[in-house]
């Protein structure tokens, strides 16, 4: 079995809760010392219940294994965005359709969509560009590489870069880099929002439901945070 396929088996065991008690801490404590391999874990853990919801399982698998294939691949196990986001939109409207029970997946799944770019340029903030031209084209896993190449990101950029995260189903590096955002930054409404989609991604119910309730009558997602908490 090669390490991709190590991996995968892993996640799944983990995820089903199928690991013995040493097993199981061995593997967390992997997960907490290895930043690359959680990475990788949290998307598994936020595309999980799309692909098995949606049936696509054997789909997706196959196109998994035909990217091991591929010489010079180094993520371990990755669904590319482009693959994700079809799937979500597919799997969105199976939710609206056919499901009558809430899960955060599902719900992060029909909330998301990124801010509106309301940024604007200097000729001297190339790198900063790009970083949004890819994210206007929802093009998050390029625009998260060119937002880390940003010296010294504005409040601003770290929002965006954030919220591409949160696209790229990286729930965790996303809350990390909000919480590096000034409390003076002028999106700190739609940060709380931005937050209580990320806990959701992660399966962070009761922090989700934290964010969630701290949303005030008037402020941005109002509406939409009240009707996540009444189906969570």
């Amino acid at each position: 079995m090669n390490p991709e396929e190590t991996d995968i088996d892993k996640f799944e065991r983990y995820a089903n809760n199928k690991m013995d008690t040493e097993e199981k801490h061995q593997f967390e404590d992997t997960l907490n010392k290895d930043e690359s391999l959680r990475s990788e874990y949290d998307l598994f853990q936020s595309t999980r219940l799309i692909i098995e919801t949606a049936e696509f399982g054997s789909q997706v698998r196959e196109v998994i294994n035909e990217k091991r294939k591929q010489p010079k691949a180094k993520a371990r196990w990755i669904i590319p965005f482009s693959i994700a986001a079809s799937i979500a939109i597919l799997v969105t409207a199976y939710f609206l359709l056919f499901q009558k029970e809430t899960a955060p997946g599902k719900l992060y799944v029909a909330y998301y969509e990124p801010f509106p770019n309301i940024m604007s340029y200097r000729a001297s903030d190339q790198s900063n560009e790009e970083a949004m031209i890819f994210y206007d084209q929802m093009q998050f896993e390029q625009a998260v590489s060119s937002f880390e190449s940003v010296k010294n990101p504005s409040d601003t950029l770290r929002f965006y870069w954030a919220i591409s995260l949160l696209g790229n189903f990286q729930g965790n590096k996303a809350l990390k880099t909000f919480e590096g955002i000034s409390e003076e930054s002028i999106f700190n409404q739609q940060i709380s929002w931005y937050r209580g989609l990320s806990f959701l991604q992660i399966e962070e119910i009761d922090s989700a439901r934290f964010v969630f309730k701290r949303i005030k009558p008037g402020e941005y997602k109002y509406k939409e945070a009240e009707i996540i908490l009444s189906e969570l």
